[in-house]
Parts: C-alpha cells; structure tokens; sequence
C-alpha cells in the first residue's frame, strides 16, 4: 500500500516520458542520454577542435557497441574526417565484416578487447563465441590499420588467459599497446538503481599481485 503524501517511483509503469524529470524538486531523477542528429554531435565535438588538436586527440567511438548503428559513426566520421579530426573506434569485435568495412576508411586505430582465446572460456564470460572477433582482428591487422588491445582481467572467469592473449598478440603486426585491465564493480550501484541484481558481485576484485603476473605472462 502507498502511503499517502510520499513519493514512489514505479518502474514498471515507466514510460520514458520524462515527465517525472521535470516536476522532482531535487532533481533527483535526470533522464540519461537524447537523440542527436549527426550534425549536432559533430557541432559539439567541433566546439573542442583547438583542444583536440593541440592535444593530439580525437574522437573515440564506443557505447555499447558503436558499429551496431555503423551508418550513423559513418556520417560523423565522414564530417570529422573533413577537418582532419583523428577517429578511433572501440568495438568488441563480435560486428559483421560488412560494418568493419564501412567505418575503415575513416578509422585511425582501432579498440579491442580480447577477454579470452579459449573459445569455451569466451562462451562462458559473454554467451558466444569468440571466432568473429578474433577473425575480425586479424582482418584489421592485414589491412594495416594500427590497434590498442585490452585484456580485461577477471578473476575465477578468464583469469588463465594471459600467456595466451599475449602470444595471440605477438602474431600481429599492428598492435601499438597491450594492457591489462582489472575488473571492477562500477556498475553495481547502476544495477541497484536500476532495481536490477547485480549478475558479478561474487567476483572478487584483483589484487596488485594478481594484475603483475598476469603483465608479465602477457609479456608487457
């Protein structure tokens, strides 16, 4: 039973409205992300151009998977590229050779992640297999295009894969950086908010011991 006078947000009556956004006197709900149009998002990277440039940054494409909406990087990366802006995407890998063609033209490095080379070790972190992303890094690696590549390390799930990423890496041509990244749980809290269960909190974080050995097998 709602007590009368309090406030109780239902999520499952949620319709995305906004409209609670609005009226919260302590702006405790705030609505997270909006649809932009290409050239709104190139206006607003553009309004940073000097810093970029005299940085030597650029743009990062990610998400989420940004090659799941191809097209639409492909229509900011073609008015980015007119102002000479350096473009990287960060990608899974696990996308159609179809989308990795379309955003080649425009892409100064590339980011992958590698969380496993055993393919079962894969299936059982995300679900799939890891055959299309390890094919699509070596397509990538064959046409020259420079990569960053990230082993992200968590324990009791990949924490036996370093030697091999490591030797899987030192076949390629292109990679300009292996790292090692440690898990963390971030997350949890956006899951709680969310109402949702956390699926990793049994996964303990690694220690400093923990990440150097697995640089050293790595051979970084």
């Amino acid at each position: 039973m709602i007590e009368e006078g309090k406030h109780v947000f239902l999520r499952e009556k949620c319709t995305l409205c906004g409209k609670c956004e609005a009226v919260c006197p302590e702006s405790a709900f705030e609505m997270m992300g909006k649809e932009m149009t290409a050239e709104e998002i190139v206006a607003e990277v553009l309004k940073d151009e000097v810093f970029i440039k005299a940085s030597g940054g650029g743009v990062t494409f990610s998400g989420g998977e940004p090659l799941a909406q191809v097209e639409f990087c492909v229509e900011i990366a073609k008015q980015l590229k007119v102002r000479d802006v350096n473009i990287a995407v960060d990608t899974s890998g696990y996308v159609s050779r179809e989308a990795i063609d379309k955003i080649l033209p425009y892409v100064d490095t590339f980011l992958f992640d590698i969380k496993a080379i055993d393919d079962e070790v894969h299936k059982t972190c995300t679900g799939v297999s890891n055959r299309l992303i390890l094919e699509n890094i070596r397509y990538v690696d064959s046409l020259g295009v420079p990569m960053e590549i990230r082993y992200p390390y968590i324990p009791t799930m990949n924490d036996g894969e370093a030697a091999a990423i490591g030797d899987f890496v030192k076949s390629l041509h292109m990679v300009k950086k292996l790292e090692v990244l440690a898990y963390h749980n971030y997350a949890e809290r956006k899951y709680n908010c969310l109402g949702h269960e956390y699926p990793t909190k049994e996964i303990p974080l690694p220690t400093k011991e923990e990440l150097e050995i697995a640089r050293k097998k790595c051979c970084i």
